[in-house]
């Protein structure tokens, strides 16, 4: 029976076994066949292993291919033996993985730290082909793989271009992890900005580059995180529902707080701490930035990121355990510093707002309006929105008495701190505590806004 089947491709397992050599197969004789129903693509899939060097230690090699036959020989035996593939005349052999990382996702409940660690490894390999000129193009659950050793390759090459080319029609996207500047809305319909083999289009096809697999493969971070996909989709990794794909199509900051918001809520749910949870989600507003060029521009950058560059046990634990052992709002100056070092598209402000304090960073002399006010977040947050939605009443209280902070300030999506704390107490929390606490925050917003409209 296929392992994967598609309306290009059928996958099956096999054993390479030569019965004139009069040895039993074994397991290190396990392969999978690829069978392909376009030429290109089977062309593409040797080619871009072999024009672009890519290493073994990365990428799942081609051992063998139909091209190893006289092609009449290899259709007789393909209608002989294997005749509901004969339409798919095309074959490469590549050694068996173990399981895929889809598979992993349904079947191993990792932890955080495992997920962190596992998907430094898999921006590494993105790394390689990057770095060899390649944009794999095809990120996803699927075409990554796990060898028996435990290790990780990317596979399924048949749609990788050169960084800098357009991409084309030759194959079918994978729009669950299909970047959103692929898409553009025409006549009321999501359309790809793919270049025709067959006639012109009304717009610019999309040029290629790292931004794109760094997208993909934050969605895939992004499905272990949240315990759930980012876009739903359907047996062919296509956006399963119209609205769904328009929602990609117009990604903006306010589907990206709502996924950053659910990503937090399970990592709450898991017993992740506070700072784990500000590193995690810094990257996930850092990945699935809407403008690529507001992405990281390399898989360097990525795994250079705290979320996995400090993804070692002990330097996690150490940094978690000196935080969350004060009381809120106790935290020192120092640690904000220090988490706040290499984050991105935030402040040490919005850090201090997000862990309840220190007040002396609000109230300091040397304190700017403009770092009161601060914006550079992934979704236009600034203190205020992050410390009422926190629910730090002390925090909150410190930054309307600045003069400079508006109550009702927008964030990206055109949402209000008090926006973000009535949607809070909307998820019928729990926590009593935490209620009153959001209560007293949203009583605090309502009294400013009234007496910033006198």
């Amino acid at each position: 029976h296929p392992e994967h089947r598609s309306t290009t491709s059928v996958v099956l397992r096999a054993t390479d076994w030569f019965p004139e050599r009069q040895t039993p197969p074994s397991s290190n004789s396990l392969v999978v066949l690829k069978f392909m129903k376009e030429q290109v693509q089977f062309e593409r899939e040797i080619k871009q292993r072999v024009d672009f060097k890519l290493d073994p230690e990365f990428v799942i090699p081609v051992v063998g291919s139909s091209n190893d036959f006289e092609q009449a020989e290899w259709t007789a035996n393909l209608q002989e033996k294997l005749p509901e593939f004969a339409d798919y005349p095309y074959c490469i052999v590549m050694p068996a993985a173990g399981r895929n990382l889809a598979v992993v996702g349904l079947q191993e409940r990792a932890g955080l730290l495992t997920i962190r660690q596992m998907f430094h490894e898999l921006f590494c390999c993105c790394d390689h082909l990057h770095e060899m000129g390649l944009s794999h193009c095809d990120v996803k659950l699927l075409n990554w793989v796990r060898l028996s050793d435990g290790t990780w390759r990317s596979t399924d090459f048949d749609a990788a271009r050169h960084i800098g080319e357009e991409l084309d029609d030759t194959k079918e996207l994978s729009t669950a992890f299909t970047p959103p500047e692929t898409f553009i809305i025409l006549e009321n319909k999501v359309t790809a900005r793919v270049r025709k083999t067959d006639q012109e289009t009304p717009y610019e096809p999309l040029v290629v580059g790292p931004p794109f697999d760094i997208w993909s493969n934050t969605v895939c971070f992004y499905s272990f995180v949240a315990h759930k996909p980012l876009f739903p989709s359907d047996d062919r990794d296509n956006v399963s529902s119209k609205p769904e794909f328009i929602k990609l199509a117009k990604w903006g900051p306010r589907p990206l707080a709502e996924v950053l918001a659910d990503a937090k809520a399970a990592m709450h749910a898991d017993g992740a701490g506070i700072v784990t949870q500000i590193i995690v989600e810094n990257f996930l507003g850092w990945g699935l930035q809407p403008d690529p060029a507001n992405r990281p521009q390399s898989c360097k950058e990525v795994v250079a990121h705290p979320c996995f560059a400090q993804c070692d046990e002990g330097v996690e634990e150490e940094k978690a355990d000196a935080i969350e052992t004060k009381e809120p709002g106790k935290v020192t100056e120092a640690q904000v510093l220090e988490l706040s070092m290499g984050l991105k598209l935030t402040t040490v402000f919005h850090v201090a707002a997000m862990l309840g304090g220190p007040l002396s960073f609000f109230d300091a002399p040397s304190t700017t309006a403009a770092d009161l006010v601060s914006k550079h977040h992934c979704v236009g947050k600034t203190p205020l929105h992050l410390g009422s939605a926190g629910a730090h009443v002390e925090v909150v209280t410190s930054l309307l008495e600045q003069a400079a902070v508006d109550p009702g300030v927008k964030d990206f999506g055109g949402r209000s701190p008090l926006d973000d704390v009535e949607a809070m107490l909307e998820q019928n929390i729990d926590d009593a505590e935490l209620e009153a606490r959001l209560r007293t925050v949203r009583d605090k917003l309502m009294e400013a806004d009234i007496v910033e409209q006198v």
